[in-house]
């Protein structure tokens, strides 16, 4: 951004002609433009002081850039101030002023929105990029829809530099993306697939060089994957994050030399690493012999009855059985067999020596055992537990590691410990602590 001298009161004539900079920030103490002072310029966004009086013949003329303009009092401007901008869409005026902007910029009254009071101007924007941008997810249909999303974060964009708060928190997240034609998301630079919004099927584009964590999830995110089931992925990809494609994926064709596909799970190239499983039919699922890696919810939402883990295994990344289990008589069915001499499974828990790594049991009462220090990331995640019991031993407990324990009533801690655990536990379940008493006392 260009920022101006506050303490300007006057641009002069040519002054910003042929500017690059796409936007500019005008002194507040403004008053006069003179004429084609920003002609052929790259700039984008216009936002007028109140106290600005006056502004000449072609001042923003043939600004083939300049989309929106926001004017906050009453000044008097020469009617051909906008000729020659082609792509502009929007002129936001307070509705006491609106009336007299469209007599004398005639050429353009289409484009000229009330907003309220100035008051209610940054309301008006925010709330009109929020109606595209909903818009746009919601119906995702043809080709237009790519205007409209770009359109939705370009004016998040003009609202955050009028100062909104929610405004500024959408255009961080979603500006760091590039929307294409078939409904999917990338990075910016065009480098990462994050998604794909709706559909059945998508070929991430050739030359993108990664796939983003929870890239076609449907659990952390906005994505709706509910029916997407098929996705190509090109020769190009060096790089895949954790839970690619979490929903429910019938088809991954692999094309890049750095990865392959077999009995629906995604690997490493030679199979040290198990990314992502996607075979939602198999009753029983055995990890092949040699895999070393087993990442971060490598099995979500797979409906297995059994998966055996095998001697090779030396790391799994954060709970890998979140929502994988056979639904039967309101109960999850999951049985963890582990061969691995870094792992073992109690009471349907996954540990690593004294790390708890997950938790996928039907148990109304959990008790850790004395001695684990970590409870990891999402542990507990979708568990149906209403008790927990905690040891003295446990120093370190991840933020969301009881994320969705819709169920949970109490974590009981050590007598005399509250104080301590609630420096341990996330804030959002300090409601839930109490301290440790009899526990045939306490009825379910």
């Amino acid at each position: 951004m260009l920022a101006l001298n506050p303490n300007t009161k006057v641009i002069g004539a040519y002054a910003l002609s042929f500017c690059r900079a796409k936007k500019i920030q005008l002194p507040r103490h403004l008053q006069i433009i003179e004429e084609f002072a920003f002609s052929f310029s790259d700039v984008e966004l216009i936002i007028i002081p109140e106290v600005v009086k006056s502004i000449s013949r072609g001042a923003f003329s043939d600004c083939k850039s300049l989309k929106d303009v926001i004017i906050k009092g009453e000044t008097i401007i020469d009617p051909s101030i906008f000729d020659g901008c082609t792509n502009l869409k929007h002129i936001f005026v307070t509705s006491s002023k609106i009336e007299y902007y469209k007599k004398i910029l005639s050429n353009v009254a289409n484009k000229i929105y009330e907003v309220g009071t100035w008051e209610d101007c940054l309301l008006g924007v925010v709330n009109y990029a929020k109606e595209i941008f909903e818009l746009g997810k919601t119906y995702w249909v043809g080709k237009g829809i790519k205007k409209d999303l770009n359109e939705a974060v370009r004016l998040y964009e003009l609202a955050s530099e009028l100062g909104d708060e929610d405004a500024k928190k959408e255009l961080d997240y979603w500006g760091q993306y590039w929307f294409d034609e078939d409904k999917a998301l990338y990075s910016k630079d065009r480098t990462t697939f994050h998604g794909v919004l709706h559909g059945f099927e998508y070929e991430i584009k050739e030359g993108t060089k990664f796939i983003a964590d929870a890239a076609c999830s449907d659990m952390g995110w906005e994505c709706d994957c509910s029916y997407f089931s098929k996705l190509t992925i090109p020769n190009s990809i060096i790089g895949i994050g954790d839970n690619p494609f979490g929903c429910q994926m019938r088809e991954v064709i692999c094309l890049s030399p750095f990865f392959e596909v077999e009995n629906d799970t995604l690997y490493s190239k030679g199979k040290k690493e198990l990314i992502q499983c996607f075979n939602h039919e198999t009753d029983e699922y055995i990890i092949p012999e040699g895999v070393k890696i087993i990442r971060s919810y490598a099995f979500y939402a797979c409906n297995f009855r059994k998966v055996t883990i095998p001697s090779s295994v030396l790391t799994i990344g954060e709970n890998p059985f979140i929502e994988t289990g056979v639904f039967e008589d309101h109960h999850t069915v999951l049985e963890v067999l582990s061969n691995s001499a870094l792992y073992s499974v109690i009471n349907d828990a996954l540990y690593e020596r004294n790390r708890l790594i997950a938790y996928w049991g039907e148990s109304e009462l959990f008790e850790l055992p004395d001695g684990i220090e970590e409870i990891g990331n999402k542990a507990f995640w979708g568990a149906r537990v209403i008790r927990i019991i905690l040891p003295t031993s446990l120093k370190t407990v991840a933020e969301d590691s009881f994320y969705w324990t819709e169920r949970l009533k109490e974590i009981v801690v050590p007598a005399n410990r509250i104080e301590r655990f609630k420096h341990i536990l996330p804030q959002y379940i300090h409601r839930d602590i109490v301290e440790d008493l009899n526990i045939d006392e306490m009825p379910f």
